[in-house]
């Protein structure tokens, strides 16, 4: 697997034109779209650079969602987290984005985070449901941990270190 992405590095820091991936490297990059390295890293930049303004922006929407409508929140938060997740894909494609997300350490966090979002914008949408604000909120947040959990399983030991942290200070062994 690393001799696969020194050679995929290679090919793209290289730029062959006349490169044919493998059916097994096929997972590993996304040759229709047929771009240079320097196009792949401006559109996972871009790609990265909208979905941070629109998340970040999305707190200028704020004060609509304490107001009672929370879509454009929501939505704008939604949205800004699924382009910067789709960062990746100028690199790696869409096929190993997908098995790299649904790996058996990430499966879950995944999972949860790729639901959340569908429940966030199908919360959004569902005008005469009570108390819509408050599960849109709790949505979000739920969406925002799984992210963060999913992120951290990209770092050798994150989750360890997360977890014994919260351990120490929540779950403090020697009560006096």
């Amino acid at each position: 697997m690393l001799e696969k992405l020194k050679t995929q590095k290679q090919r793209l820091l290289e730029g062959e034109p006349d490169y044919s991936p493998t059916s097994q490297e096929d997972g590993l990059s996304c040759p229709s779209l047929n771009l240079s390295y320097k196009e792949r890293l401006f559109g996972c930049l871009l790609c990265f650079s909208l979905g941070m303004l629109l998340s970040l922006g999305s707190t200028l929407r704020l004060a609509q969602l304490v107001h009672g409508r929370p879509a454009p929140f929501a939505v704008c938060y939604t949205l800004g987290n699924i382009l910067s997740l789709g960062c990746t894909m100028f690199f790696v494609g869409p096929i190993a984005q997908c098995q790299s997300m649904f790996h058996a350490k990430r499966r879950y966090s995944a999972l949860t985070y790729v639901l959340f979002i569908g429940v966030t914008l199908a919360l959004c949408f569902s005008p005469r449901l009570p108390h819509r604000t408050g599960l849109v909120l709790i949505s979000v947040s739920i969406q925002f941990c799984a992210l963060w959990w999913y992120t951290l399983s990209y770092i050798p030991y994150a989750r360890t270190a997360v977890t014994n942290v919260a351990k120490k200070y929540c779950c403090p062994t020697d009560q006096v």
